[in-house]
């Protein structure tokens, strides 16, 4: 593999993710690569949180780039940007990967649990086959084995 420059982690925000965003980190580290952390919305964050909130939507939209911007341990000494894009993730993530010249994406996998199995191996079979770099998948510790054989 050539050295590694740009590395996007795409995120929901939950455990796996979490799990990918610290092994982000370190490569990125180890690499003296950027970081493109990428949370995709289908709905427009502040329209969607304007609902539950008295701010004016200017106030809410700095104060939400202000939390995606707050320094998390994990990102230190790491040169760190946060994106926030509205559509399909798949399309969007293979988008910004391709815009910023991404070397690898690093993704979450969930331990497999009936259709949440299905769905997130889909979306990650459909960034996998169509991402125009290499992907890493990082499992959750606490993942559940995959059994050998499916049960007839």
């Amino acid at each position: 593999m050539n050295s590694i420059k740009v590395i996007l982690q795409p995120t929901d925000f939950l455990e796996p993710a979490a799990q990918a965003h610290k092994a982000a980190c370190e490569l990125a580290r180890q690499q003296k690569a950027k970081l493109v952390v990428l949370h995709v919305t289908a709905k427009p964050v502040v329209s969607y949180i304007a609902n539950a909130t008295e701010l004016p939507q200017a106030e809410l939209q700095e104060k939400l780039w202000e939390t995606l911007r707050c320094p998390r341990e994990t990102e230190a000494d790491v040169n760190v940007v946060h994106r926030v894009e509205e559509g399909n993730p798949v399309h969007q993530i293979v988008r910004v990967a391709k815009e910023i010249n991404a070397d690898l994406i690093i993704l979450g996998a969930h331990g497999p649990r009936g259709l949440l199995k299905w769905f997130t191996s889909n979306v990650i079979d459909h960034i996998i086959r169509e991402a125009p770099c290499s992907v890493l998948m990082v499992k959750t510790p606490n993942a559940e084995p995959v059994p050998d054989s499916m049960p007839s």
